[in-house]
């Protein structure tokens, strides 16, 4: 087995190559909007606890 250390091994010469490729920036955008998702749920699920007074209206009318 013979290894190859050249520059470019990978790529062939006529095809430049990009830095990343359209499915991997719309893969990293997707991970950073679902943090942001899980982030705001969280903050909004801490609020709730925070200013719920836990009187129940509808829980008196049955």
């Amino acid at each position: 087995m013979r290894l190859n250390f050249r520059q470019g091994a990978h790529h062939p010469a006529d095809h430049p190559h990009h830095n990343k490729h359209r499915i991997e920036k719309f893969e990293g955008s997707m991970d950073l909007l679902v943090v942001a998702l899980i982030a705001i749920l969280a903050l909004a699920m801490l609020i709730g606890l925070v200013t719920g007074g836990g009187d129940v209206g509808w829980v008196k009318s049955l």
